[in-house]
């Protein structure tokens, strides 16, 4: 994938199952999770997320995160 290029997903993609290896990662995921009282969808980008940044995968990650006011786009701490 190259500057300015846009990768179009299924929207199977944002219901995939999202797994880590690392068990201490996968508790860290969890705590984070807990803590901060997350719904579904910010579960769901969060997994997306952290997916990416445990995996081998080294090339950056894009997300657009959108939607209305007071819909916990930005965390508040």
């Amino acid at each position: 994938m190259h500057a300015n290029e846009v990768k179009i997903v299924d929207k199977s993609y944002l219901f995939h199952s999202y797994q880590c290896a690392n068990a201490d990662d996968k508790n860290l995921i969890k705590s984070c999770i807990d803590a901060f009282n997350l719904n579904a969808d910010q579960i769901r980008a969060f997994h997306i997320v952290t997916n990416h940044a445990t995996s081998n995968n080294f090339n950056n990650l894009h997300m657009y995160l959108g939607g209305m006011a007071g819909t916990g786009k930005k965390s508040s701490y």
